[in-house]
């Protein structure tokens, strides 16, 4: 199999932008602290999710809701998602996270169509 060769599976387009990200886990089954912020920093967005990049080791449950809160385009924006992947980079020992949004409300919609 050639591997080079890259299928692009994602729905929506993405677009970059640097920017803190606070996560705050909502619900999880196997966590009891759910009022802890972790602070992050948003990589890039799209209408479906986005990957954020945590610079010291963090313990999110794949089985977690999040709640993420940023500003993008001058609005503070809340939206509800959960973590879709995680990795190490080995070379700078950060954590990156796909965080798949469930649900965006009309107003954060709106500025993602502007992006």
């Amino acid at each position: 199999m050639d591997r080079s060769v890259f299928i692009e599976k994602r729905r929506h387009k993405r677009a970059d932008r640097v920017v803190p990200v606070k996560l705050k886990q909502l619900h999880s089954y196997f966590a009891s602290d759910n009022e802890k912020f972790v602070n992050s920093r948003m990589v890039n967005i799209s209408m479906g999710g986005m990957m954020v990049v945590f610079e010291k080791p963090v313990s999110l449950d794949r089985e977690s809701v999040l709640e993420a809160e940023f500003i993008l385009e001058g609005k503070e924006l809340k939206v509800a998602g959960i973590p879709e992947w995680d990795s190490k980079d080995s070379g700078t020992g950060s954590h990156k996270m796909g965080f798949e949004f469930m649900i965006i409300k009309d107003d954060v919609m709106e500025v993602f169509r502007h992006m």
